[in-house]
């Protein structure tokens, strides 16, 4: 009885594996190096308690952003012949937290940020998965206090941190979800941090 159900175990792997080998040695579409995508944040309807991702790949925070828009741009710049992409990019950010209380007013923050971003992909033949992280990318922001976090200057850096799919069909729409992290990962004395917990992102490669 346990050789017959490894015996069927074997074969379903087997036949999983005649499906996802052939797709998986899909081209990318490199010739697509550009990219513009629109990111959106609302606690209201992305109240996702993810666990913060441990130093160094995010600095800690004081503060969770309550809703948010990003607009950003990107272009490759580099990409090996499969699994591995380098772009750099751009985004423009708006966050704002609601007031709590007499003790914490509403305040929005604006963000300009420069970045380089990685891409480690998984090429199938209709969509292409794949993991996205970026750090340290300079950004100015509008204010050196946000709710209850301060800085010592308007000065900091963003980490993105995600997972997304591009479909490899025109228009070749990508989908991700992306975490955002502010900080001066302690090159000024003061450092409070700011978390965007998820945003959604919707983008167009062309």
């Amino acid at each position: 009885m346990l050789i017959t159900r490894r015996r069927h175990i074997h074969c379903l792997a087997l036949l999983l594996l005649s499906f996802i080998l052939p797709s998986a040695y899909a081209s990318l579409p490199w010739d697509l190096k550009h990219q513009i995508s629109v990111a959106h944040y609302d606690r209201n309807y992305l109240n996702w308690d993810l666990p913060h991702p441990p130093s160094p790949l995010f600095w800690s925070a004081s503060t969770k952003v309550d809703t948010g828009w990003v607009l950003m741009y990107e272009q490759t710049i580099y990409h090996n012949k499969r699994f591995f992409s380098l772009d750099a990019g751009s985004n423009a950010s708006y966050w704002h937290v609601n007031a709590h209380g007499n003790t914490q007013p509403a305040q929005s923050l604006y963000t300009l940020s420069g970045f380089l971003s990685m891409h480690v992909w998984i090429p199938m033949s209709r969509v292409h998965p794949y993991l996205y992280y970026s750090v340290a990318g300079p950004t100015l922001m509008s204010d050196s206090q946000f709710s209850t976090t301060r800085f010592s200057n308007d000065f900091s850096f963003q980490d993105q941190l995600g997972i997304g799919i591009l479909f490899n069909k025109k228009p070749n729409i990508d989908l991700a979800l992306k975490m955002i992290h502010y900080s001066n990962g302690d090159v000024f004395p003061i450092n409070g941090g700011i978390d965007v917990p998820v945003v959604v992102s919707l983008g167009i490669r062309f």
